[in-house]
């Protein structure tokens, strides 16, 4: 059986390339392709940094203007929690939750790669702060996080 090529792998395959060069350099293992994972890895990272950058000055404009802190959920908030670094969880768009009466404001922004979900819920109540860049914003607990995955 040949083995598969990176080119030639679906999209589920794809999103873990970035993680998997990171292990592969964290246990010191060698392959040809290792050079070629090594720049899918620094590609994610670099958008999302950029990415991540822009929604944390959005998200400051935002508690600035009084609406209060935003939640940061899905991809951003699990490469800021659970990836060794932010390149690991390729992202299209920084997912935020805000209540329904900051949606308007925020949208105003016209914020790229922000996705805005209006929120109204208990699952405000049970955020938990979260460091992003050197901010706090909100990030949902554990539970309301794999809940909010499956809506």
């Amino acid at each position: 059986m040949a083995a598969a090529r990176i080119d030639d792998v679906d999209l589920s395959v794809q999103r873990i390339l970035p993680l998997l060069y990171v292990n592969a350099k964290r246990l010191d293992l060698s392959h040809p392709e290792l050079a070629r994972l090594k720049g899918i890895h620094r590609y994610w990272w670099v958008k999302n940094t950029t990415r991540l950058r822009q929604a944390a000055d959005v998200l400051a404009e935002l508690e600035k203007a009084g609406h209060g802190k935003a939640l940061l959920v899905n991809g951003a908030a699990l490469a800021i929690q659970y990836y060794p670094d932010v390149g690991c969880r390729p992202m299209r768009d920084v997912d935020v939750v805000v209540p329904e009466r900051s949606r308007h404001w925020l949208r105003a922004q016209k914020a790229a790669d922000i996705d805005i979900q209006p929120f109204e819920s208990a699952a405000w109540r049970r955020a938990e702060p979260l460091d992003f860049l050197g901010r706090q914003v909100l990030t949902l607990d554990p539970t309301d996080a794999l809940l909010h995955a499956f809506e």
